[in-house]
């Protein structure tokens, strides 16, 4: 009966494996990113940010799920192509062999990459980053960044001898973690670190003591509801502390 099963999961591994290479091949041929939504089981999520022209965006796609090895994604980006162009080639620290594409169309510039081997699996919890990828901005903006995971399987042990592949996109989540010209989130002053002065610095501009803007604006949004407020300057008050962490 074990035998048996073995046999089932390689013949599960090995038809996924070719569907996968399907996806990225006809991806790279048609040259076209994939409709935002057209997958009703995706995990979508949307960053907007301000932006002074030429400042460079380091933007990480990360999974929130560490309960198993993932041997397979497949991850989209999209960007406003007037506001932004890509700096270098994607980057995925975690994994080898990562099949992508990058395409504009009308005004978006689309980035999408699969990977799939269904022994090579990779433990996330350390850290949890899909894809890195670096944008400049073309023009002073306030622009949408649109991410998405369409498929996550991971690699589970079913008893000592066999092993089996799974769909886990209905029980994981998606967040991001971004670097403005090599500025964490909360460092408002740009000095590269975290500290009271950026807090102070929310402070004044909250009573306009002084004014705050372009990607200073964004680095100050510590909670990114799209204002500056007393909840910013308590977030960066929380993170120097240790009670939490901004990136």
């Amino acid at each position: 009966m074990k035998r048996q099963f073995k046999i089932i999961s390689a013949i599960l591994t090995a038809a996924l494996a070719l569907s996968s290479f399907a996806f990225s091949a006809a991806a790279t041929a048609l040259g076209e990113a994939p409709s935002m939504g057209s997958d009703p089981r995706s995990l979508e999520k949307s960053l907007t940010l301000t932006l002074d022209k030429g400042d460079v965006l380091e933007f990480n796609t990360r999974l929130d799920y560490d309960e198993a090895k993932v041997c397979s994604f497949q991850v989209e980006v999209y960007a406003d192509s007037s506001d932004l162009e890509p700096v270098g080639e994607p980057e995925f620290p975690n994994f080898d062999n990562v099949l992508y594409y990058q395409t504009t169309k009308i005004d978006k510039l689309a980035i999408s990459a699969s990977k799939f081997a269904a022994r090579d699996t990779i433990d996330l919890s350390g850290n949890p980053t899909l894809s890195t990828m670096k944008f400049k901005a073309l023009r002073d903006c306030t622009t949408t960044i649109d991410y998405l995971v369409k498929s996550i399987y991971v690699t589970v042990k079913l008893d000592e001898n066999i092993e089996d592949i799974s769909s886990v996109l209905d029980y994981v989540d998606l967040s991001n973690r971004f670097k403005i010209n090599g500025y964490t989130i909360g460092d408002v002053n740009c000095d590269g670190h975290v500290t009271i002065a950026d807090a102070i610095l929310v402070q004044k501009h909250i009573v306009s003591i002084l004014k705050l803007s372009g990607s200073d604006l964004t680095l100050a949004d510590t909670d990114m509801s799209g204002g500056i407020s007393i909840a910013d300057a308590i977030q960066i008050q929380k993170a120097i502390v240790g009670i939490i962490s901004l990136y």
